[in-house]
């Protein structure tokens, strides 16, 4: 079972579409994430309560504004997974309880305790193990205060708990008179990637009066195969200020995106769900190096909770504007 999950991993959609990782060579070795199963003190801070798991999720993610407030390093760590990650709206990220213990202890002994309002959008749950809040932060108390901040948090169940696997914030961009998708206006032309006798070819356009960008996706195994089509449709969130991107693969499989910018890096955390329910995670990294060349990379991947090799990099070109 665990070979041919990686089989369908390494041409499941997770963003762009389908992925390039259709074309890569590599043989994905499975290896599970390895969390204890012991308790520590920090874990009683977490809910564990039984119920509607969308409620629970949004109770847990309301802890974090409550715990920021009380100043509590140790309870803001422990909402995470042993292994977990926070990234903050300049692109630094910090990993595992330690680590994000260690963060939060300086911000407190620089700027105090903080005052924040988060703005949550529905939960989204992507499986029974898997789900995803989205929102936007508020610093500024008031009437009168604005986002200053989106935040995207993925939660998975272990042992009982919902806990945080990775929780990224980035800037939040609202300016009516400016395309929210301007930043991604580069991807649109015709692209395409090769390795191994495999290849992908990709025709992003406008659609919608710019206020989207639709990707169709045609992959061969060989050059005599038939090609494979799959879509993605990419927008803005307003409500959360960020690009989003709905994508289905040619096997049934589908999923969502959430997109952020951080340099010349457009990361991509994707959640998809397989043909035979399986729940793929992973984050994509877009690097344009060239108006007409970027790199593609999909990192901290897993399947169902069970962790995969990153992809080999790959080198994407345009073909036609």
């Amino acid at each position: 079972m665990i070979a041919q999950k990686c089989h369908r991993f390494a041409v499941v959609a997770l963003s762009l579409g389908i992925v390039f990782v259709s074309v890569s060579p590599m043989s994905l070795a499975a290896k599970k994430e390895k969390h204890s199963s012991k308790k520590s003190k920090q874990s009683e801070v977490v809910i564990t309560s039984d119920g509607d798991p969308k409620s629970i999720v949004a109770s847990q993610v309301s802890l974090l504004p409550k715990y920021l407030a009380d100043g509590s390093p140790i309870k803001l760590a422990a909402l995470w997974t042993v292994n977990g990650t926070y990234t903050d709206e300049d692109g630094a990220q910090f990993r595992g309880r330690a680590a994000l213990e260690k963060r939060f202890t300086e911000v407190f002994a620089e700027t105090g305790k903080q005052l924040v309002e988060f703005v949550p959008s529905p939960v989204q749950l992507l499986s029974d193990t898997v789900a995803l809040a989205e929102g936007v932060v508020r610093r500024n108390e008031g009437a009168g205060a604005k986002p200053q901040t989106r935040y995207s948090i993925v939660l998975v169940k272990q042992d009982g708990n919902w806990l945080i696997s990775s929780a990224t914030e980035t800037p939040f961009i609202a300016d009516e008179n400016v395309n929210p998708l301007h930043d991604l206006s580069w991807l649109v032309g015709e692209w395409s990637a090769e390795r191994d006798g495999k290849s992908i070819r990709m025709k992003a356009e406008w659609a919608a009066n710019k206020k989207f960008i639709t990707c169709k996706y045609e992959t061969k195994q060989s050059a005599d195969a038939a090609p494979l089509e799959s879509r993605e449709v990419i927008g803005w969130d307003p409500r959360i200020g960020q690009p989003v991107s709905w994508h289905f693969d040619a096997t049934g499989g589908f999923g969502h995106g959430d997109w952020s910018r951080e340099n010349s890096n457009w990361l991509v955390k994707a959640i998809g769900v397989d043909q035979d329910g399986s729940t793929t995670v992973a984050t994509d990294v877009l690097s344009l190096t060239t108006p007409d060349t970027f790199s593609w990379q999909s990192v901290d991947r897993s399947v169902d909770g069970v962790a995969y090799n990153d992809s080999a990099p790959l080198k994407v070109v345009r073909v036609a504007k």
